[in-house]
């Protein structure tokens, strides 16, 4: 094998795993939007409480 063969290798088995996870990704979304009660159901629970942690920026 060359480095050729093995590199060209390699980037396909990337490419193929980032396509199954957007894949994924796409039908989960879709799944979350078909009604929209399955989108309330997937949503957070409650009301959000008032915040117990801040965060600043100095620059």
């Amino acid at each position: 094998m060359t480095v050729t063969t093995v590199a060209i290798t390699l980037v396909a088995l990337v490419a193929m795993l980032l396509s199954g996870l957007a894949v994924a990704t796409l039908w989960w979304q879709l799944h979350a939007w078909r009604t929209p009660e399955t989108l309330v159901a997937t949503g957070f629970g409650g009301d959000p409480s008032t915040p117990s942690l801040s965060f600043s920026l100095l620059v």
